[in-house]
């Protein structure tokens, strides 16, 4: 059940996904701090998105799918990025060893 209405922003709630739910501090904390927004040319673009990713991971959390288009891609990217970063972890920075000293010298440099 995806539900946004007038009603649940005057319990702190923007929307409700199944059982779990998007708080207003939350959304606010997400548009307030992303770093990403000034891509997108009005704040409603920026709100628009910011909610779809919202909806996104916790339709992720619920391992649930939506048919709209813009939650799976969110569902998709969300995933693709899982997995980057666990390879990156278990592939890559596992073979790493730079000393403190060469990461200070590089970053000098």
């Amino acid at each position: 059940m995806l539900a946004c209405d007038t009603q649940t922003k005057r319990n702190n709630l923007l929307a409700e996904i199944g059982d779990l739910a998007i708080s207003v501090s939350e959304f606010e904390l997400h548009y307030q701090y992303n770093p990403y927004l000034v891509k997108y040319k009005t704040p409603a673009v920026a709100k628009r998105e910011i909610i779809a990713g919202l909806i996104a991971q916790k339709l992720l959390a619920q391992e649930n799918k939506s048919p709209t288009p813009i939650v799976l891609d969110y569902i998709s990217q969300f995933r693709r990025e899982a997995l980057i970063e666990k390879f990156w972890e278990e592939k890559i920075v596992s073979d790493i060893s730079i000393s403190d000293a060469d990461i200070r010298k590089l970053y000098i440099k």
